[in-house]
């Protein structure tokens, strides 16, 4: 299986999470996808996968105090062209919604590839996605395939086991077994309670058909506690009771006793939960990732003031000290290299005023730009040499014949030069 990066959650997302806090509906993951390429751009504003290849179905979805655990099917039963894995969108809406959106989108850290199902189905995996989620936010998921892949850790989770056999389409028996369970027509699962009897091929159920539930089972506890509650247990009616206590002579070892179900390091209980002070039982991975989530918000919101921080010294330094030599002491002298505390200048040297001067009479000298002005149009009369001071020729035009003699202009511009704030021309011979 591929590699993602963190789930990003859409702007889409964040507005259902937002709806979701206040108390709008239920949260309910609906599907995820899978795709061969990324977002270009901005991801917190996609609504769908650049180019989805595989639609999924989410099998379970859990919120452990903030951190939700979706577990997705991945199955390539209906793919018909293979593709590698770049891209993951998981998608959500509030109960009640007619449409879902994008929550959150990854890419590939590493991708991998998925086969079509050209040879059959030869890919069924689970795929699971951790979020960070607030508590008070009640997420599930909706299951509508029962064809759903699911391993047998999440069936065991999901459907709780009733011990009784199935047998079946109520409609479809002639005769009804004890303690089985059949399918009405309602589509519910009722247990037969009325022993081996003839059944009239009716799929609605009768009084001795009692439907399978949570509801069911909490009436016959409470049935069941209130015969035991009228129970009355005395000495007297307890059978085979031995005449005398301890029933037989024995002695006990002088070493201590194996505690069969002593337990140890190895085959304590683990737990999730990092909030209780649990000694019997041990903490899981799941509880460690808590605890940093928990520690890693709490640090978070801390703000650090110079008023905030104890037992800070009221003076600085805060206690008497001193440098070794690795300093210089205050009343130290320096050797012949360097100049005396009290020392003169020469002629050697420019005051600060000669030295402005001299820059300035430099600066009105100095040349800092140059450029060729407008162009001038010279005519040339035939044999002859014409010469401008100061002008560059860039080009010639309009060359004609007039008998033997040439006559034709030449284009010209003055070199001009940047000095002392003003352009002015070159002079040249």
């Amino acid at each position: 299986m591929a590699e993602f990066r963190g789930q990003r959650i859409t702007n889409a997302g964040r507005n259902l999470l937002g709806r979701a806090l206040a108390k709008e509906g239920k949260f309910i993951f609906t599907r995820a996808k899978m795709g061969d390429k990324k977002i270009i751009g901005n991801p917190d504003e996609a609504t769908d996968l650049a180019s989805p290849k595989l639609d999924m179905k989410i099998i379970d979805v859990s919120n452990d105090q903030g951190t939700v655990k979706v577990i997705v099917s991945v199955t390539n039963k209906d793919l018909q062209e293979s593709f590698n894995t770049e891209e993951f969108g998981l998608f959500a809406k509030i109960d009640g919604d007619l449409q879902d959106v994008m929550y959150s989108y990854a890419t590939a850290i590493r991708p991998d590839g998925i086969p079509n199902n050209h040879l059959g189905v030869t890919l069924e995996q689970v795929h699971e996605i951790y979020l960070t989620f607030s508590s008070d936010i009640e997420a599930t998921i909706n299951i509508n395939d029962p064809l759903l892949y699911m391993t047998a850790a999440i069936a065991n989770k999901r459907y709780v086991p009733t011990g009784l056999l199935e047998r079946g389409e109520l409609s479809k028996q002639a005769q009804l077994e004890k303690d089985c369970q059949y399918l009405a027509s309602d589509g519910k699962w009722y247990h037969n309670i009325g022993g081996n009897r003839k059944w009239n091929s009716t799929g609605n159920p009768d009084e001795k058909l009692v439907h399978i539930s949570w509801k069911t089972l909490i009436s016959l506890y409470q049935k069941i506690k209130e015969k035991l509650s009228n129970l009355k247990l005395t000495w007297e009616s307890i059978e085979n009771k031995p005449e005398n206590f301890p029933p037989s002579q024995h002695e006990h070892e002088e070493y201590e006793p194996k505690i069969a179900h002593k337990k140890s390091g190895y085959n304590l209980d683990k737990t999730d939960s990092y909030e209780y002070d649990l000694p019997n039982k041990v903490a899981s991975g799941r509880a460690l990732y808590n605890l940093w989530q928990a520690a890693r918000r709490l640090t978070g919101a801390i703000e650090l003031t110079w008023d905030s921080i104890k037992g800070k010294p009221r003076v600085f330094p805060p206690q008497s000290h001193y440098h070794d030599d690795r300093y210089s002491r205050s009343d130290h002298v320096h050797d012949d290299r360097y100049a005396g505390r009290s020392h003169t200048h020469d002629d050697r040297y420019y005051t600060q005023t000669q030295y402005n001067e001299k820059f300035n009479e430099l600066y009105k000298k100095t040349v800092t730009d140059l450029r060729l002005a407008a162009r001038t149009v010279v005519e040339t009369p035939p044999y002859a040499t014409t010469e401008r001071s100061g002008t560059i020729v860039t080009g010639t035009i309009n060359i004609r014949h007039s008998g033997d003699d040439k006559v034709g202009s030449i284009i010209v511009r003055t070199l001009q030069m940047y000095r002392n704030g003003s352009w002015v021309n070159v002079q040249f011979s």
